[in-house]
């Protein structure tokens, strides 16, 4: 059974599982699932990580969620024809290590 983009938004979990997984595949899930919920515009994905493999503990399910959002809202602000590009990148603070997962829009301007 083919989950969807409603499916994972809707299906909210009150407690968090944590997890060890892979962001980088997740990420690459997560784009696939968008792609296909046949999107009407023309939209490139691009996804920009410091390591081929990212392993992390978290809740796979609402991390999806919250890229599944972002992604979303990026799509929605570009008109017609577009990149989306996701950027994780490493950061430390007081000792412990976390990950900044940047999702930038870009529109294509057709030429008149």
């Amino acid at each position: 059974m083919k989950q969807t983009v409603i499916d994972c938004v809707v299906s909210r979990q009150n407690n968090l599982v944590k997890r060890e997984f892979d962001l980088v595949v997740l990420i690459e899930q997560t784009l696939e699932l968008i792609r296909n919920t046949r999107i009407k515009k023309q939209i490139t994905f691009t996804v920009n990580r410091f390591a081929p493999s990212i392993p992390i503990v978290a809740d796979d399910d609402q991390i999806k969620q919250v890229l599944i959002n972002v992604i979303l809202n990026a799509i929605d602000a570009i008109a017609d024809e577009g990149a989306v590009e996701i950027s994780v990148k490493p950061e430390k603070s007081e000792g412990a290590m976390f990950y900044i997962i940047t999702v930038y829009k870009m529109a294509i301007q057709k030429k008149k």
